[in-house]
């Protein structure tokens, strides 16, 4: 998974060379460098989780980020309707004024939920293997 470290391959290389020059550490050298390739491939393994954990944290920020972005425009669209004078002369005109801001409204919740989610979901995990 991840690129091999030179002084890791040095040492393999020199447990091969021992082995063949005095086969009667064979045995031994053996063992010890198989406790070598045990622990190696633990930190192999711990970095490929802790490298599948921070991408998933990116992810999920890259997600949340979107999203807020989302949010102020959206907040951004409905503050002058807000703070708009309303008067109207007709119910046509009220009609539409009301429609506009249910889209409005449901455009803000959508994004809200979706946040909320995400925060639900991903801050247990982000903070759990820190």
């Amino acid at each position: 998974m991840f690129a091999c470290n030179p002084e890791y391959e040095q040492l393999r290389e020199l447990g091969r060379q021992i082995m063949q020059a005095d086969p009667s550490k064979s045995a031994a050298v053996q063992n010890k460098l198989s406790k070598v390739n045990e622990s190696w491939d633990g930190v192999q393994a711990l970095l490929g989780d802790k490298l599948q954990h921070y991408s998933g944290v990116a992810n999920a920020w890259q997600q949340y980020n979107d999203l807020k972005q989302g949010v102020v425009k959206t907040l951004d669209d409905v503050a002058p309707l807000a703070n708009a004078d309303i008067t109207f002369s007709s119910q046509p005109e009220v009609k539409k004024a009301l429609d506009q801001h249910k889209v409005s409204l449901a455009t803000y919740t959508y994004y809200i939920k979706l946040l909320l989610h995400i925060e639900i979901i991903y801050r247990p995990a982000v903070f759990a293997n820190m």
